[in-house]
């Protein structure tokens, strides 16, 4: 127990619960943005490709006839379809999001010590918890 102060269960909490939400609005962030992009992607694409496909068709209805041109700007828009779909749907890890977990986890076992040694007034409990609980002492510090 902190003689002034927070107790350091307290702060530990705190802390694992402010790194939490710093990755969640990390995640949110990164979910908004992806969105963006592919709203952005889909309108660039809707538009473009309309201006595109009746330039297109019209320059290429000359030497490949209508239905070659048809096909060939059918084409360019299914490859352009699966480039914007690839760059919407990739995801990449947030450093600092991986960060937040970290510290949260250290944060949360801290504090799980802290309840397990009553502040730090008992020994931590062994790991093997196979001893009988006879033979097993309490330390109290002073």
């Amino acid at each position: 127990m902190a003689l002034f102060g927070k107790p350091r269960l307290v702060q530990l909490v705190e802390v694992a619960s402010r790194a939490e939400l710093l990755r969640r609005k990390r995640q949110v962030r990164g979910a908004a943005l992806r969105a963006a992009l592919a709203a952005v992607a889909a309108v660039f694409a809707l538009l473009m490709l309309l201006w595109l496909h009746m330039t297109a068709w019209a320059a290429l209805a000359g030497p490949l006839g209508p239905v070659g041109a048809a096909f060939a700007v059918a084409a360019f828009d299914l490859v352009l379809l699966a480039v914007l779909g690839w760059l919407a749907a990739r995801r990449r890890t947030d450093p600092g999001a991986d960060e937040a977990i970290a510290l949260r986890n250290t944060a949360l076992r801290g504090a799980q010590m802290e309840l397990q040694t009553f502040g730090g007034l008992r020994r931590p409990p062994a790991d093997d918890v196979s001893a009988p609980p006879s033979r097993r002492r309490v330390r109290v510090y002073s």
